[in-house]
């Protein structure tokens, strides 16, 4: 089967015609985030889980994590080669939280590689394949799931690197290649094969600045709900529908709270999520926002400040079903004092992981969701960290 690289099927999605975006005047809703309110994790979420990775030997630090129905994937981003962003392995684990095993061939030698590109997992074929970042003789390294038996290497097409893809677990991704000027960005979804790659849909050039919360925050989607985000003075939420169809969900803005329209509309900046703003951070108006999650009717995203000096950083949470709203300053578990830090979406809930039991808080007493997180801790082999999931309630 002929090869192509996601150049070329760039340029063929760009013959296809330009699918609607569906924007539509609903209103772009003003977000103030000193509104935002505590609220005990219990209250307001559902199908919570806790995780232990579990593993006779310490677990590799993560810093991703990427969630395809039976299995996960972790990795720790690193620069490659040639300057990019990167890893060198990838753990895999089942459903439950059972380490599979570690996958590194770091090295010089034979079926070895200087640094990893990207990964796809096809689930049909149980088939995990690592990209190298090798651009002039590019290969892939083939494992078969559960057993992460090694079936071999091989030339592979070029592969787009994982910072600027989504991959959405059905074989179809998000690709955001750099080609152009900043401003000449897009955003196109293919469908990935072993051996090709098929295009699928081009959703039209939104800017490097634009697209930054679908591309810079891993993973965040899959095909249970996919979504794309677009920064901006005013951000916007999309859908994609069953015809490959984008539909605005959802507009917001920080206002006079947030980066300035000057700013945040400027398309030849790199991206806010790349580079610290030294100006924005001293006046505390750098939020950003990440992880959009719908789940029905009820669609959710986490906005963030980052600490700067005397400024106060904070993480909230914003849930929306289309006539209430609510947002969290913070979702605490009685009896322990901690910090979430999301490191991935599952369908349709977020996912934090705990490096370290957190430590407990004997002003009130000990709720019974943070007694099984510290048994959790508890129980595992090596100082493993555990993950937290869940899913926001509907709004009464």
């Amino acid at each position: 089967m002929r090869s192509f690289s996601p150049i070329v099927c760039l340029m063929s999605l760009m013959m296809l015609a330009c699918v609607s975006c569906g924007r539509k005047d609903t209103g772009v809703v003003l977000i103030d985030p000193d509104k935002a309110v505590e609220a005990v994790l219990e209250d307001v979420a559902c199908d919570i889980r806790i995780i232990p990775l579990k593993s006779d030997k310490p677990i590799p630090g993560i810093s991703i994590f990427f969630f395809q129905d039976d299995y996960f994937f972790g990795i720790s981003q690193s620069e490659d080669v040639n300057g990019g962003p990167g890893f060198k392995y990838i753990c895999v684990f089942d459903y439950d939280g059972n380490c599979l095993g570690t996958i590194n061939r770091f090295g010089r030698g034979h079926d070895e590689y200087l640094g990893l590109k990207n990964f796809i997992y096809f689930k049909d074929e149980h088939l995990l394949a690592l990209y190298d970042s090798d651009y002039t003789n590019p290969k892939s390294y083939s494992f078969r799931l559960p057993g992460l038996e090694y079936l071999g290497s091989k030339h592979s097409y070029p592969m787009i690197g994982f910072e600027k893809s989504v991959h959405m677990g059905d074989g179809r991704t998000l690709i955001a290649p750099d080609h152009g000027d900043l401003e000449e960005r897009g955003i196109a979804m293919a469908k990935f094969l072993p051996d090709t790659v098929m295009p699928v849909v081009d959703y039209g050039q939104f800017s490097e600045n634009r697209i930054s919360p679908t591309f810079y925050n891993h993973q965040f989607t899959s095909y249970k709900n996919p979504l794309i985000g677009l920064f901006g003075y005013n951000n916007e939420i999309y859908s994609i529908d069953d015809n490959d169809s984008l539909k605005l969900e959802f507009s917001f803005t920080f206002a006079d709270k947030g980066l300035p329209k000057q700013y945040a509309d400027d398309p030849t900046h790199w991206s806010p999520y790349v580079f610290e703003l030294p100006q924005y951070l001293e006046d505390g108006s750098q939020i950003l926002y990440y992880y959009p999650v719908k789940n029905g009717n009820l669609l959710s995203f986490i906005y963030s400040q980052d600490q700067y000096e005397n400024i106060k950083g904070f993480m909230h949470f914003y849930v929306t079903d289309g006539s209430k709203s609510v947002q969290y300053s913070e979702l605490r578990i009685p009896g322990l004092i901690f910090e979430l830090e999301p490191y991935g979406v599952n369908g349709t809930s977020y996912v934090f992981q705990m490096t370290s039991a957190p430590q407990i808080d004997e002003s009130v007493p000990m709720s019974g969701l943070g007694q099984q997180i510290l048994d959790a801790f508890k129980a595992q082999n090596e100082d493993n960290p555990i993950l937290l999931q869940f899913r926001f309630k509907d709004l009464n």
